[in-house]
């Protein structure tokens, strides 16, 4: 007895789930050229210009002004005279950040530099801008004169 095969259909056309999101795609293809259409063009704006006054310290601008207001700032205005150990004070932040950026600008005069964190008494922790400690009295004074011809102020504290 002959057997019978069957014949499975084999169906070459996608299942229709693949026309509906074609067909989705398209329409929304063709809707985003008539809005581009619809819309007028842009016209270009040309940027008033900028005076170009010059910064007080150089052409980076990312040391004014945060960096010359600082907190605590004292002018030193005598010269130090009694013998000891001292340190000059330049800045207070409650923020490294600023700290950090009058340490680099202090240290592009050639001034060594460093930052003491402190935790003050009901107003959390701060960090200090610091240079020294000085033992020699002219060192101090030529650094303090430096400083402030340069624009920044220090104060001088015992260490």
């Amino acid at each position: 007895m002959a057997t019978r095969r069957r014949r499975t259909q084999q169906n070459s056309c996608p299942p229709g789930w693949t026309w509906l999101l074609v067909g989705f795609f398209m329409g929304v293809f063709v809707s985003f050229l008539f809005y581009l259409q619809k819309t007028p063009p842009q016209k270009a704006t040309i940027p008033a210009p900028v005076s170009e006054k010059p910064l007080p310290y150089g052409k980076f601008e990312f040391y004014y002004p945060s960096v010359i207001k600082t907190e605590t700032n004292k002018p030193v205005t005598e010269l130090v005279t009694n013998p000891g150990r001292y340190l000059l004070q330049v800045g207070s932040y409650r923020e490294q950040d600023g700290a950090e950026g009058l340490k680099r600008h202090i240290e592009s005069f050639g001034i060594t530099t460093n930052i003491a964190k402190t935790n003050l008494t009901n107003k959390g922790r701060w960090y200090r801008v610091q240079i020294g400690p000085f033992t020699d009295l002219n060192k101090l004074n030529q650094t303090s004169a430096k400083l402030k011809a340069n624009g920044i102020n220090a104060i001088v504290r015992k260490y």
